[in-house]
Parts: C-alpha cells; structure tokens; sequence
C-alpha cells in the first residue's frame, strides 16, 4: 500500500467514525426530548420493526453485548416501554414486546429524528444510493473476512 493510499484510508476511517458519532449525536438528542435515551430509541425501533425478539437477536441488532443489553432492557421495562413474555412454544424462550406506551414514545421519537434527519435530502439521490453501495461493499468485505478467520 502507498502512502497515498494509507492517507486515503485513514481518512476513509476517520470520516466513518465522525459520521457514525454525528449521528449518534442527532439519535441522542432527539431521544432525550422524549425522555429515552439513543440506545433506548435503538431498541424501540427494532422492536417496532421485528416484534416478538429475543433478547440475542435484539443484542445483535441493536450491536450490544447482551450483558449490556439486559440493563437496557430492564429500565425500559421498569418505565413500561417494553415487557418480556414466556414463549408458548418453548417456555424456556423469552421474547422482548413493545407495550403501547413504547410504541407511541417510538413514534415520537422517530418523527423528531425524521425531521433532524431530513438535512440529508439536501444530497442528491444517486450519490445516496451510491454511498449506500459502497457502504454495504466495505462491511461485505470484512464480513467475509472474519468469516474466513
């Protein structure tokens, strides 16, 4: 690799952790005008789209250890966004619910989050889809890569 090509990846680096911060950032704020956090809004969200989950599959999800998650997971429950039921199937299986109070904060949260994010329609559409691709290109290669490890 050039030096040239070192810079550009450095920079390629950087320029992914400033974006994954600066959302994080924009997710926070508007999750605490709600009274949640950006982890909480996270976990609702991926609630809202994938009912009925485990505690692993939301861990994976969401991209937190379950230890971590499991902390999580209880405030919400203790503040009544979400609860735990048995499965009927396998009683050993716990799926994690949306209540309708999590439902309805979800809701508000993400339409604050939709209007913060809404600055991004200022990028036309193709280089969007563009940086989607490649995105999904850079997380394919490492992908296959610690698969092969």
């Amino acid at each position: 690799m050039c030096l040239e090509q070192g810079s550009q990846l450095h920079e390629l680096v950087q320029g992914f952790r400033e974006l994954k911060r600066t959302f994080h950032q924009v997710v926070s704020k508007q999750a605490e005008k709600m009274g949640i956090t950006g982890i909480q809004f996270y976990v609702l969200a991926a609630l809202r789209e994938q009912p009925e989950m485990s505690m692993s599959d939301l861990a994976e999800r969401v991209h937190l250890g379950n230890s971590t998650l499991s902390g999580v997971i209880d405030r919400m429950e203790k503040a009544g966004y979400v609860e735990r039921k048995r499965s009927e199937l396998d009683r050993r299986t716990v799926t994690l619910h949306l209540t309708d109070k999590g439902r309805e904060i979800e809701r508000q949260t993400n339409l604050l989050y939709q209007k913060a994010m809404g600055r991004i329609s200022e990028i036309p559409q193709e280089e969007i889809t563009q940086l989607i691709r490649t995105f999904r290109s850079i997380i394919n290669l490492f992908e296959t890569e610690k698969e092969g490890e």
